[in-house]
């Protein structure tokens, strides 16, 4: 008989690889030039051979000038002097002016207000010094023109296509609150104790509406997602979804009192939601305000302020009228 032949030999293991740990951004501050001319003196981020601004600096670009803040390589803030002397202080967007901001023509004439992807766009004010008469006038810029004749077309357009923006911003993060029990930590306000340091996120809120604010444990998923399944307009007694456009609006009933900034800003856009519904323990009030002062709406962070339920009778415990309804059934 012949030798049987040998088993092939198993294939050599293999080496798992190594993981390429990322080199890290280093923060630094320093001037460096461009390759083409532009020069930056400020702080910034390094990494390997790569630069890119962030934080405050002052970017010289030719005539132009931006001194003030960068995030990930762009304006945030501060102040953008033009080749023809115009000068822009406020917010940007995508190197934009976008936000809130005054910009100073060469010829003096100043607007101070609402900013949109570069555009005056919302609630401003115009100011133009003619023959020695200095004329102020305060209103609605739509898509970079303001015109004192048009004022009344100019706020209709702008506050339906804010209130649609923000309205439905505020009811997407509606329901996204009312997904899960314990709710999502995002839109609550984190607490904060005597003498603690305040976070980033409390500080944020705090500085566009004063307190209380509503916690974990006052938020119930079931009479919530009730309150929520009344959005629709379809149903017996819908949700009224209304954002404030003013200060002292009185179609909406949560307290104005509270709001440190005035509406149609930037930042502190307040959404209110209220049912008429009056079984005890019912969602009746629902606010959610954005504290995010980016002036982008897709970047919005919602807030909840407000919280409110049908209150059981003085001295009745809520378990007494769930036992009451169990027998009806």
């Amino acid at each position: 008989m012949g030798k049987k032949a040998a088993a092939p030999s198993p294939p050599p293991a293999e080496t798992p690889e190594e993981p390429v740990k990322e080199e890290p951004w280093e923060e630094h501050y320093g001037e460096f030039t461009f390759p083409d001319g532009s020069t930056y003196r400020g702080q910034y981020l390094k990494k390997g051979s790569e630069l890119t601004m962030q934080g405050t600096g002052v970017l010289k670009r030719g005539p132009e000038t931006f001194d003030g803040m960068f995030a990930n390589g762009h304006y945030k803030s501060g102040t953008y002097t033009g080749c023809n002397g115009s000068v822009y202080e406020g917010n940007f967007c995508d190197n934009r002016f976008h936000g809130r901001g005054s910009y100073t023509w060469p010829d003096g004439r100043v607007y101070t207000g609402m900013w949109k992807e570069g555009k005056m766009h919302g609630r401003g004010q115009y100011m133009n010094f003619s023959f020695g008469v200095n004329k102020v006038y305060t209103g609605f810029s739509i898509d970079g023109h303001f015109e004192s004749s048009r004022q009344q077309e100019a706020r209709e357009a702008f506050l339906a296509e804010y209130s649609q923006d923000y309205v439905e911003s505020a009811t997407a993060a509606l329901r996204d609150l009312s997904s899960s029990d314990p709710p999502p930590a995002q839109y609550l306000v984190p607490s904060s104790a005597p003498g603690d340091e305040v976070c980033p996120e409390r500080a944020a809120t705090e500085a566009v509406v004063n307190g209380p604010y509503p916690d974990s444990s006052a938020v119930k998923l079931a009479p919530l997602q009730a309150f929520l399944s009344r959005l629709s307009p379809d149903s017996e007694k819908p949700v009224r979804v209304t954002l404030l456009e003013e200060q002292t609006d009185e179609t909406c009933r949560c307290d104005t009192q509270r709001l440190r900034t005035e509406q149609l800003e930037h930042v502190g856009q307040c959404v209110e939601f209220t049912s008429d519904l009056t079984d005890y323990g019912s969602v009746s009030k629902v606010v959610l305000v954005n504290v995010n002062a980016d002036f982008v709406v897709t970047c919005a962070s919602w807030k909840l302020v407000q919280y409110d339920v049908v209150p059981y009778p003085e001295g009745e415990a809520p378990e007494e009228h769930e036992t009451v309804k169990d027998k009806k059934k």
